[in-house]
């Protein structure tokens, strides 16, 4: 599983989910900081910074895709691994999602193993 050492930010705006996602991260051993739009993720991002960042599409004041562009276009962010978290499960929506600079696509509903894979993935990658 993760280690203390690697710190993760979750950025999701369902707040059932985002407790649920908190929860079992924490109960792998990850650091972790959540928010529950863009703005405020983009905001702990910059006091916290990840190692990887768990974002959400479809969210109130900044969409998931923007907070990637974002992320990507600032210098101390930039090296942060992103899974991007969705509903929205089109082939051209995975296509968009990494073209903006995620990392990893993971579609809602999802299990639980699927999603500690993607993350040890990504571990795997800093």
């Amino acid at each position: 599983m993760g280690n203390t050492l690697t710190r993760i930010a979750v950025i999701e705006d369902d707040a059932d989910l985002n407790r649920l996602l908190c929860r079992r991260l924490s109960r792998a051993d990850y650091e972790v900081h959540s928010a529950a739009d863009g703005v405020a993720g983009l905001a702990l991002m910059k006091e916290f910074p990840p190692a990887i960042a768990v974002i959400d599409w479809m969210m109130p004041k900044m969409s998931g895709i923007e907070l990637i562009q974002r992320v990507r276009q600032d210098p101390e962010l930039s090296g942060i691994k992103i899974l991007m978290l969705t509903a929205r499960s089109q082939e051209g929506d995975r296509i968009r999602a990494r073209n903006s600079g995620a990392d990893d696509y993971l579609v809602k509903p999802f299990a639980a193993t699927d999603l500690l894979s993607s993350l040890q993935a990504l571990e795997q990658q800093i």
